[in-house]
């Protein structure tokens, strides 16, 4: 007979000589596989995920859980799920828990309320909320526990629009630009902040896609951008990146964005990776807005204590780029988020992320000014229809004072005759 066992493996053994009987024990097995009934055979074939003779701690649970979904999930994925069990399990443990059957509904009310305490927004709570679920209805389908899960009869955040609405209003728009302007002469930051935020901003591109950009990419005689899925690309999470979903689309370029690409210069580019033993390995690659990394050796004359360099009192050398103990690349950039906060502060706007600039391009760019459908806008900046329409296309007051403007409130809805009849 053949079965498979919860932690996928195939088993293949004999039954019987005679047939007959040959089916009882089959039908007996597979009684005995539906509930959750192993033999010794079978549970030296399970190992470490056979828990029914003792109850998993929280530690436990949380490092199944990512063993068993760790296939079907990419690096940073699995960091997001690590931390938000950690600091959900991690409450549990300060109340006393120890034990998964032991979180009983009552505790995840009050960790659900702790998290409000802590004026987290609904979306993050309810990241918490889907975590913890996940956790008891992944081992339950695998037969490796039998628990209720306790979040069930809590419910999941309610009465708050889980869906962002902030949309930059134009004026916002034009401060973000002008803080950027006074930015691009600045020697504080390695990575090229202006290009990558004006590049975002006029393309509507995910932070992640602009970043990832290479020069193979784009072909800028005719001004198309190819998103696509790139094995050999050195990325965030490993070798190969992929737009989300997978799903390659074909942009045309603006003349804003593709006047950023031709001022910049065309540099020989490498991406860190993890190796195989877990130390770091530089790849080749040709990033379009890589950060700028200057490493100084360890002879250096202006070395102080604790290993730091006073390059800046270097008299030396009056260009530093001739500098013998100085090596510079240029890599991968991961993250602008000091960078865009110190934007932010200078434009004096607050309360706004990178991707809001992607919902400010899709609706009033795209929408508006363009004219495109939701549908048309979607296909442009790589968004199903109902996404596109449900979380990218906020209604703004500004924008029904510019539909409605002065025009309309000169105008007679309707005539007193009218009412009358």
């Amino acid at each position: 007979m053949n079965y498979v066992l919860p932690n996928s493996k195939r088993v293949r053994r004999p039954c019987s000589n005679q047939e007959k009987e040959a089916k009882r024990s089959a039908r007996i097995k597979q009684g005995q596989l539906t509930n959750g009934i192993f033999d010794e055979y079978d549970r030296k074939k399970l190992g470490k995920f056979l828990k029914t003779e003792q109850k998993l701690t929280l530690d436990e649970a949380k490092s199944l859980y990512l063993e068993i979904t760790s296939d079907a999930k990419s690096k940073r994925a699995m960091q997001n799920d690590n931390y938000l069990l950690k600091r959900a399990f991690g409450f549990f443990e300060d109340k006393g828990i120890a034990f998964l059957e032991d979180v009983s509904p009552i505790d995840c009310v009050r960790f659900i309320a702790y998290l409000k305490e802590k004026k987290l927004k609904a979306g993050s709570i309810k990241s918490y909320w889907m975590a913890v679920s996940k956790v008891y209805n992944r081992l339950n389908k695998m037969k490796l526990i039998s628990i209720d899960n306790p979040m069930i009869d809590v419910g999941q955040p309610k009465g708050i629009d889980l869906v962002r609405n902030r949309m930059p209003t134009i004026e916002e728009i034009d401060k973000i630009i002008i803080a950027l302007s006074s930015l691009s002469g600045s020697s504080s930051h390695s990575s090229p902040t202006e290009s990558i935020i004006k590049f975002a901003l006029y393309t509507g591109a995910r932070i992640g896609e602009v970043l990832h950009a290479e020069w193979i990419d784009f072909d800028l005689e005719k001004g198309y951008w190819t998103l696509k899925q790139k094995p050999d690309c050195p990325a965030f999470d490993g070798i190969g990146w992929s737009p989300k979903w997978g799903k390659d689309r074909v942009v045309k370029l603006f003349p804003e964005a593709l006047s950023i690409l031709k001022d910049l210069p065309i540099l020989e580019t490498i991406g860190v990776v993890d190796g195989e033993n877990g130390e770091k390995t530089e790849v080749s690659a040709n990033f379009v807005f890589p950060k700028k990394q200057i490493k100084v050796l360890d002879n250096c004359p202006m070395q102080i204590k604790k290993g730091y360099y006073k390059c800046t009192k270097c008299k030396e050398f009056l260009d530093r780029t001739f500098c013998e103990y100085r090596t510079v690349k240029y890599s991968r950039c991961d993250s602008i988020r000091t960078a865009w906060t110190t934007v932010k502060k200078r434009a004096g706007v607050s309360d706004l992320r990178m991707h809001d600039l992607r919902i400010f391009f899709n609706r009033v760019i795209l929408q508006e000014r363009l004219g495109f459908t939701p549908e048309e806008a979607g296909k442009y900046i790589g968004n199903s229809k109902e996404v596109n329409i449900t979380h990218y296309s906020p209604i703004s007051v500004e924008l029904l004072s510019r539909k409605l403007g002065d025009k309309c409130f000169n105008e007679v809805l309707i005539e007193d005759d009218q009412l009358l009849n």
